[in-house]
């Protein structure tokens, strides 16, 4: 479970340096109102200073939540307004060159100037920050979930990572599993144990460096990135298998990513993407042949609404998967 932190009187721990699958949760409200933004900017939010005075007038509100990784690290923060700058001198001072894919869960009136002028990012947006580099961010009332990167794995797959500030990541395809893939991961973090947590952050690196990839133009190279793929590919199942077109040509379609590359990286669980549908298909529709909740559908209704066209077909694979017939499932519930 997570612990809940008062005010501190020394820094937080730099990014990626929180000990891996902890869980932290930090809160300006314990503050009183007119120390409250320079404690979040000083002590919490440290890695950038505050670009004007606060507002007496208007109430500051935050909360911060850290999940540690090996090396990286997921932050969900939540707040009113936000003013605030990173000048070169900061950026020497703390030498942290971290890059931050920022998913935009709610976004008002903001901006985000990495020196190319203002990009203003709405809600859905996915924005690549660069530590390395200075920036001023305006943001109204917000909730951005932030993945830290560390600068030599974006290398691994970006030869200049510095040329990245200020990207907005595609809404679709891997992009849009990893930002589903972030805010599940933040907000179930209490429920999983620490080394869920270390799995969970590892699999978002891995889908954000595939993005990375895709956003440059570069063929996927995943052999190295198999665990963030395999997620991502069972994250995209799991959306859409309800849809009777949905098929392992729509999966690598997704991914953008070799046929053979995602067929290797399922064999290696032991695995195939028809198998999964399939599997994913039927394990649904059995949860709903068990439910008191759809007692008023088909059989037949159920099978559709679970991405089945043809019902001798689904009979058969039900059969075989579960050792008993559907009208048996419902039936044990009468």
């Amino acid at each position: 479970m997570g612990s809940f932190q008062t005010p501190i009187s020394e820094p937080l721990c730099p990014p990626g340096t929180q000990p891996a699958g902890t869980l932290a949760v930090y809160s300006a409200d314990v503050v009183p109102q007119p120390s409250r933004q320079k404690y979040w900017l000083g002590a919490v939010f440290r890695r950038v200073a505050s670009a004007a005075e606060p507002d007496d007038a208007a109430p500051f509100h935050a909360r911060l939540t850290r999940v540690g990784g090996e090396s990286a690290e997921l932050l969900d923060h939540t707040g009113s307004s936000l003013l605030a700058r990173r000048d070169a001198a900061h950026c020497r001072a703390d030498q942290c060159d971290d890059l931050i894919v920022d998913f935009m869960v709610q976004a008002s009136r903001a901006c985000v100037d990495h020196g190319f002028g203002c990009r203003r990012p709405t809600a859905g947006d996915m924005l690549i920050l660069d530590l390395g580099r200075p920036l001023e961010l305006t943001h109204a009332r917000h909730r951005i979930i932030s993945l830290f990167l560390p600068r030599a794995k974006v290398r691994s797959v970006f030869a200049d990572p510095s040329l990245l500030a200020g990207r907005l990541l595609q809404r679709r395809g891997i992009a849009a599993l990893l930002r589903s893939h972030m805010q599940m991961t933040i907000d179930q973090a209490d429920c999983l144990t620490p080394a869920e947590r270390v799995a969970a952050v590892a699999a978002a690196v891995d889908m954000a460096l595939l993005a990375i990839q895709r956003e440059a133009g570069q063929p996927i190279e995943a052999e190295q990135l198999s665990p963030g793929l395999y997620t991502a590919a069972t994250t995209l199942i799991g959306r859409d298998f309800r849809n009777p077109d949905f098929n392992a040509d729509t999966v690598v379609q997704n991914l953008g990513c070799a046929r053979a590359t995602l067929y290797r990286v399922f064999a290696a669980q032991d695995q195939s993407i028809a198998k999964s549908i399939w599997t994913r298909r039927l394990h649904e529709a059995r949860r709903m042949l068990a439910s008191g909740e759809n007692r008023h559908l088909l059989i037949e209704e159920v099978a559709f609404r679970c991405g089945f066209t043809d019902i001798p077909t689904f009979n058969r694979m039900f059969k075989r998967q579960y050792q008993s017939k559907p009208g048996d499932i419902r039936g044990q519930m009468s």
